[in-house]
């Protein structure tokens, strides 16, 4: 399969497609939650197809950081729901779809979202990888900061004591870190047209709903 799947020309209709998806997701959330909130999975699942169907170059570094990162992703976090010892204790709720035992499978490809368009970002800031690991694994830090604070109105997750505990912020950032890590040192195209795009809206959307709580 060559990549490119989808020429150039589809850039910006897929950016208009996400724009339209998140914008018509807030409005949605914010004022019909019941029947907004069981279609986050296929938000997700918008985002990494496009990502993946105008991806640069595809070779077979990519596909294993790919299977790496969302194996990775749902193996951390069942092993955080069982045990609490990694993230704090918390549990999952319904509105992210199937689960893996206690963990929605769709969290792994999260993981490879926020992962690959930050590793992306953040090869325009620094020839250096480990320099480009800690800009991409603060901005997936900084993002989880947001999303921390609207989880369980969002119906994702719950923490037992009510909000993320330091070592959450801490725990994603060391992961974090070990992804864009991995990201740099393997041997990758590091581009993808849709990267930018896709981490502004998610910043932008928690963003709103976080300012839209501060409101309400």
């Amino acid at each position: 399969m060559n990549f490119p799947i989808l020429s150039e020309r589809f850039i910006r209709p897929a950016q208009l497609v996400l724009v339209v998806f998140y914008a018509v997701g807030l409005l949605g959330i914010i004022f019909k939650p019941e029947f907004f909130l069981p279609l986050s999975p296929l938000n997700l699942l918008l985002n990494f197809t496009l990502m993946l169907l105008l991806q640069k170059e595809v070779n077979a570094d990519f596909w294993r950081y790919l299977i790496f990162v969302v194996a990775g992703g749902i193996g951390v976090e069942l092993m955080g729901v069982k045990t609490g010892a990694i993230f704090g204790a918390y549990h999952y709720g319904d509105a992210l779809g199937w689960k893996l035992n206690t963990v929605p499978f769709i969290i792994g490809i999260n993981w490879f979202i926020l992962s690959w368009t930050t590793v992306v970002v953040a090869e325009r800031f620094s020839t250096n990888m480990y320099v480009r690991s800690l800009i991409g694994a603060a901005l997936m830090t900084l993002l989880d900061v947001l999303i921390e604070q609207v989880c369980q109105q969002l119906d994702f997750w719950y923490w037992d004591l009510g909000a993320a505990p330091l070592r959450n912020y801490v725990a994603w950032f060391v992961i974090s870190f070990f992804f864009q890590l991995m990201g740099q040192q393997l041997r990758l195209h590091r581009q993808n047209p849709l990267a930018i795009s896709v981490l502004i809206l998610q910043f932008v959307f928690f963003l709103v709903l976080n300012l839209m709580n501060k409101i309400a």
